[in-house]
């Protein structure tokens, strides 16, 4: 997959490579309505989103060897050239140059898109909910990242995921009842790790940070993987 930094639309938490990175600190681009703050541990990214003026934030590993800002996540790692000029940084992507300037934005302050999401998805599809209980924003998002929209489309697969992205719980179906399931985030540690005695259970978000993580569903002969959103 094409990868930019406009197009993470999910938050996820990752180890930053220990170089002496000269762009540290926080950064926004009024023509993009764009936010960046680059710290020691992550990079997080937050962007405007039109009309309903909510934001969304998403983590990243960075390096920096001077030359390329590069961001890493689970699928890989891209990176963009940049120029640290005085207060202003010039980052390069897909041949066009963003230009940001130090800011320092209560991050927090902001709306968060989740606070005014009202459709989710479900076993059979998406559905609406009230205001702010949903995963996505609208039909047509949901439709498009909802990644279980059918029980019957997943006959064929081990694991069903509902819903997916999700903010406190989600529902876990195996096709056979597994011996185990571990849940790995984007660097390799586990945050879960639980014997399996029914084919359906709940996995509840409980203390885990937002991010996306490797679901890995061991049987006696095979092994499933299933990446989890976690808003």
């Amino acid at each position: 997959m094409k990868k930019s930094i406009g197009s993470f639309l999910l938050l996820m938490t990752a180890a930053v490579t220990a170089n002496a990175q000269s762009y540290l600190g926080q950064w926004y681009s009024e023509e993009n309505d764009t936010y960046l703050l680059f710290d020691a541990d992550s990079l997080v990214y937050a962007y405007g989103v039109e009309p309903d003026n909510c934001y969304e934030f998403e983590t990243f590993a960075h390096a920096d060897d001077g030359e390329f800002i590069t961001l890493s996540d689970i699928e890989g790692s891209v990176s963009f050239p940049y120029v640290l000029e005085a207060d202003t940084l010039l980052i390069t992507e897909e041949q066009e140059e963003g230009s940001y300037v130090a800011s320092n934005q209560d991050l927090s302050s902001l709306l968060n898109c989740a606070d005014i999401y009202s459709w989710s998805c479900g076993s059979q599809g998406c559905y609406q909910t009230a205001v702010g209980e949903g995963e996505y924003l609208s039909e047509d998002d949901c439709t498009e990242f909802c990644l279980f929209t059918s029980i019957t489309e997943q006959e064929g697969k081990r694991v069903v995921v509902y819903p997916n992205p999700f903010r406190d719980h989600t529902v876990l179906e195996f096709k056979e009842i597994p011996l185990e399931y571990n849940l790995y985030d984007v660097n390799g540690r586990i945050h879960r790790s639980e014997r399996v005695m029914e084919n359906r259970l709940q996995l509840n978000k409980g203390d885990l940070p937002s991010g996306i993580y490797h679901l890995e569903v061991i049987w006696t002969s095979t092994v499933s993987t299933v990446k989890l959103f976690i808003e």
